[in-house]
């Protein structure tokens, strides 16, 4: 029950952070953002697209939540709660909504910085900062072996991923 109280408030805090987001994106374009590099538009829409989709999901989820308690009796001894169902047990299960959400909650904070850093610094820091972020995965994928898609693949199948 705790899971499922845990996966409840963090799905919650993304919903407002999610919303603050999509919000800051308005006041940004409507208070007169003068769009310094033409392609910070499509960040600044990838970005509120992520923001939607981390949205829906984070619905879908907590819609999810309390047919998942009524069955927590049938969990089985070491199953994770990840891997029950919606709908009466047969639908699709908690760590595909949670991927969904994280995943495209992580991206739309990456496109909102790189609308921001076009906006502030014209392309010159816009593309650096993308080459940064690059960088950054790639140290964080070969010296800490953080690889996202196999993290979520490693939860799909049960398996640690430490």
């Amino acid at each position: 029950m705790e899971a499922i109280k845990l996966i409840q408030d963090w799905s919650k805090w993304l919903v407002g952070i999610n919303t603050a987001g999509i919000g800051a994106i308005g006041a940004l374009t409507i208070k007169g953002s003068n769009f310094n590099f033409h392609y910070s538009v499509f960040f600044a829409l990838f970005s509120v697209l992520s923001f939607l989709l981390s949205l829906l999901s984070a619905g879908s989820l907590l819609l999810a939540l309390p047919g998942v308690v009524q069955r927590l009796d049938m969990l089985r001894p070491g199953q994770d709660v990840f891997h029950m169902g919606t709908f009466e047990g047969g639908g699709t299960q908690l760590y595909i909504f949670t991927a969904v959400q994280h995943i495209s909650f992580l991206l739309g904070v990456l496109f909102f910085a790189v609308f921001i850093a076009f906006e502030i610094g014209g392309w010159q820091i816009g593309c650096l900062f993308i080459a940064v972020g690059g960088l950054i995965y790639t140290i964080l994928a070969k010296y800490f072996k953080v690889r996202f898609p196999s993290h979520f693949a490693a939860i799909a199948s049960e398996q640690d991923y430490s």
